[in-house]
């Protein structure tokens, strides 16, 4: 079996540093705590912090022990140790500070786009999707039955359609609660009834506007 050379393994645990601050209740689960353990006497510095980072969440480090590692296997807070990140070389030990700043330029930008603009770009085509997977004016989503995927549905898609299409469907795909308010006959359970055709989980049932 080949080695894992240090840059490519200080990507490997980067990657998965990303994936755990992403979902820790997904991916924690997911780490391996005896190789991380046994990577606390890498050579590379920047190595063994990421080992750590990671090892405080597998195995519930608290901030006291976490000190106490980090001076043990890498140094007092002043010390330096320099390595790649994001195409330039960062002294890891501020590396959280600039993925917290990476990750709220991302978003930032995300925010920013047009999903509904015609200009530039390749557009997300129903065959670039899998049998479970569908989109919302932007929003992936999940199909839940795809054996439903032929109820055919009854909307009118205007620009202030699009836009509440996208919220509702981020809000359901963020798995946030969802209030929809609005003058009786407006069209708030038709609405729902069209949403849930496009995520497969619409069985004809009726809803009533109690307000």
């Amino acid at each position: 079996m080949q080695a894992i050379n240090g840059d490519d393994l200080r990507e490997v645990l980067l990657a998965a540093w990303r994936l755990v601050i992403f979902s820790q209740s997904i991916f924690t689960p997911l780490l391996p705590h005896l190789p991380l353990l046994a990577l606390l006497q890498h050579p590379d510095l920047a190595v063994r912090y990421l080992a750590i980072e990671l090892l405080t969440f597998r195995i519930g480090l608290a901030d006291a022990a976490k000190a106490k590692w980090t001076e043990q296997y890498i140094g007092p807070p002043e010390r330096e140790f320099m390595a790649a990140w994001e195409n330039t070389s960062v002294d890891y030990g501020v590396m959280p500070l600039l993925e917290s700043d990476r990750i709220y330029y991302v978003l930032q930008a995300i925010k920013e786009r047009d999903y509904y603009s015609e200009r530039g770009g390749r557009k997300l085509m129903p065959m670039d999707l899998g049998r479970f997977t569908g989109e919302i004016c932007g929003v992936l989503i999940p199909r839940f039955d795809n054996n439903k995927s032929d109820v055919r549905s009854r909307l009118v898609v205007t620009d202030n359609t699009k836009v509440n299409l996208h919220a509702i469907a981020k809000v359901i795909v963020d798995e946030k609660a969802l209030l929809l308010q609005s003058a009786p006959g407006a069209g708030k359970s038709f609405l729902i009834d069209e949403v849930a055709k496009l995520f497969g989980r619409y069985d004809g049932n009726v809803f009533f506007d109690l307000c």
